[in-house]
């Protein structure tokens, strides 16, 4: 909160005992994990500063509280992020989630070389080109898939990721991609356990 005045967070709504709870009372395993809290923090308050709404009049309750901002934004991602887990059951197998599972094994996914999951993916496995792969080789087949997701479609298969190594105490992948509504393609190809 470095760069908010204090009368522009006087402004806001208050949004100070809000943003203290939502970035200390919830520190817990991530904070060996998250290298990115003071950049997120920050454009997290932005961007809610700009949805609160501006006085049109003298009247102090005329603006949306920061707490009602944030709610309804977070409500909002993970509805979306529901709908984009159903635009892709049946779009992986087994195999590609455990390739792509593979190329992040950790609790918080950093997509940051390549800045796709399909980048991510290729530079685990030392792929610098898709014409260096064959034709009908799997791998090729995924890293394509890969990168035709769309951003939505791309964030929720992060997000069952994370979900994924957060909550798997059995490594099961049906058992827990299950209990997230995602649902696998079959293996169609011959070459499949080759991945």
């Amino acid at each position: 909160m470095s760069n908010v005045s204090k009368s522009e967070m006087q402004e806001i709504g208050n949004m100070t005992p809000f943003m203290q709870k939502i970035s200390t009372d919830t520190v817990g395993a991530e904070m060996y994990d998250d290298f990115n809290a003071s950049s997120r923090m920050s454009a997290i308050e932005e961007a809610v500063k700009v949805r609160v709404g501006y006085k049109r009049t003298h009247e102090p309750n005329s603006q949306y509280s920061f707490q009602f901002v944030v709610q309804q934004a977070l409500e909002r991602y993970f509805r979306i992020i529901r709908d984009g887990v159903v635009s892709i059951n049946f779009a992986f197998t087994e195999s590609e989630m455990i390739v792509i599972l593979n190329a992040n094994c950790g609790v918080v996914c950093s997509k940051s070389v390549g800045g796709t999951v399909a980048g991510m993916v290729a530079a685990d496995l030392g792929i610098e080109q898709l014409s260096d792969l064959a034709e009908d080789s799997d791998l090729k087949i995924l890293l394509e898939k890969l990168t035709y997701l769309s951003p939505l479609q791309e964030a929720a298969l992060i997000d069952i990721c994370e979900r994924f190594w957060r909550n798997a105490k059995d490594l099961s992948l049906k058992k827990n991609f299950g209990a997230m509504n995602f649902k696998f393609a079959e293996c169609l190809s011959k070459n499949s356990s080759s991945l």
